[in-house]
């Protein structure tokens, strides 16, 4: 093994360090404060066929974000309703 090799090893086990806690962050939970406080049960479906039903409530959505279309000035994302755990 050259020196050259294992610098390369070395530098690539340390962005992998550095980047899986930035990444695992990202994911985060949603704080429970917010989950006790959300209308139970609220589905996309429910939220735009009566959104007068959830004014002023907090509600927790959930998807996977199927395409991304950007403008000069809006970032459109077309998402798939799922439920949350």
């Amino acid at each position: 093994m050259t020196l050259y090799f294992l610098l390369q090893r070395w530098i690539a086990c340390c962005l992998l360090a550095i980047s899986m806690p930035v990444m695992l962050w990202g994911c985060a939970t949603v704080p429970r404060q917010y989950v006790r406080m959300a209308e139970p049960g609220t589905t996309l479906t429910a939220l735009t066929a009566h959104p007068e039903m959830y004014l002023g409530k907090v509600v927790l959505l959930g998807g996977t974000i199927i395409e991304e279309e950007e403008n000069e000035q809006y970032l459109w994302l077309r998402v798939k309703n799922r439920p949350l755990d």
